[in-house]
């Protein structure tokens, strides 16, 4: 079921890193799904796998919709989950175990983020789209290829491993370079 589930976090991941700013309303809803999934993962670790997959899905599924129709707000939208992704890395290299600790400063990263998005105008959704595809990247990564790509699969401690980080940095670098430049419309001459 990882398997299945880390192919559906790739996927979601893909497309926000790569359509990011172009499709700007349906990344928004990716990342809806991709952030409500992996929360709702990490927050019912208690339950059974196939239990926390359908409850992730659920949730990924409502959250994509509620993003899909605040794409008003998308700056801040953008700016938040930002800041929540930078906000799994402090963690991450921190190597905190304190929940209440982690949530916090996943809240704090979000809100801080979150407000200040809009200050950084249109480069704030090839930022944001950038990592987070990335971390739903790197993190479906783990879900399918297991100990490999990172010692943990818990999202706080994701980053944590040499490899998730590298991997994460270079998608987030190619992401966000390949969509903050201008597009140039190519036009055939006819003769």
């Amino acid at each position: 079921m990882y398997i299945f589930y880390g192919i559906i976090l790739i996927a979601s991941g893909i497309f926000v890193a790569s359509f990011g700013t172009v499709l700007f309303r349906f990344a928004l809803a990716a990342l809806g799904f991709g952030a409500g999934a992996i929360l709702s993962w990490w927050f019912t670790a208690s339950q059974p796998d196939m239990i926390r997959i359908l409850i992730s899905i659920g949730v990924g599924g409502i959250a994509a919709v509620v993003l899909y129709m605040l794409a008003r707000v998308g700056v801040y939208i953008a700016g938040g989950v930002l800041g929540l992704v930078l906000a799994f890395l402090i963690v991450a290299l921190l190597g905190t175990k304190n929940p209440a600790l982690n949530g916090a400063l996943l809240v704090a990263g979000a809100g801080v983020s979150g407000y200040f998005g809009p200050r950084l105008g249109s480069l704030i959704i090839a930022l944001a789209t950038g990592a987070a595809g990335a971390f739903q990247i790197v993190y479906g990564l783990a879900l399918v290829f297991g100990e490999r790509i990172a010692p943990n699969t818990l999202p706080s401690e994701l980053l944590g491993g040499l490899l998730a980080l590298s991997v994460f940095f270079i998608i987030t670098a190619i992401s966000a370079i390949s969509q903050s430049r201008p597009r140039v419309a190519v036009v055939g001459r006819s003769r």
